[in-house]
Parts: structure tokens; C-alpha cells; sequence
């Protein structure tokens, strides 16, 4: 682009797009709140609990299980090797 060209895009179209930007930033920092003066938001759908589990025969007899398994090693292995 020859230097007549660039001056004559610079004073036509660049130079009032930056000031526009100044203007438009500084009048949207007075504009926006603090995040801090913001109160918060409320959430479109209610609070709910989490899904309780139901207790299966299958959950009940790994528990059971379980129990039964620490139980006899507790029993089987003396004290000073636990």
C-alpha cells in the first residue's frame, strides 16, 4: 500500500476505531459492577438431594461378606503381627 493510501486509511478508519475502543472500555468500566456488589445468582432449578441407594440383597451379602472376611482374619492373625 502506498504511504498516501496508509495515511489516508489510518485518519479515515484506524484512528477512530481506537478511539472507540478508549471510549467504549472506559464507559463499560463505569458501567460494569464490581463482582463484589454483585449479589448471586439463583439457580433456575431447586436444590435437591443426591439419590439414596437402595440396599439390594446382592449389596447386603457382599457386606455381610466383608464382615465375616475381617472378622476371621482378625481372629486368625495374633495381635503383635496386625
Amino acid at each position: 500500500m502506498p504511504i498516501r493510501g496508509h495515511r489516508e486509511r489510518t485518519a479515515k478508519i484506524d484512528a477512530p476505531q481506537i478511539a472507540k475502543t478508549w471510549r467504549i472500555s472506559k464507559e463499560h468500566e463505569e458501567f460494569v459492577r464490581p463482582r463484589d456488589e454483585c449479589p448471586p445468582k439463583e439457580s433456575r432449578w431447586p436444590k435437591r438431594e443426591f439419590q439414596k441407594r437402595k440396599l439390594s440383597v446382592r449389596r447386603i451379602v457382599n457386606i455381610v461378606w466383608w464382615v465375616v472376611v475381617t472378622v476371621a482374619f482378625l481372629l486368625a492373625v495374633p495381635p503383635a503381627r496386625r
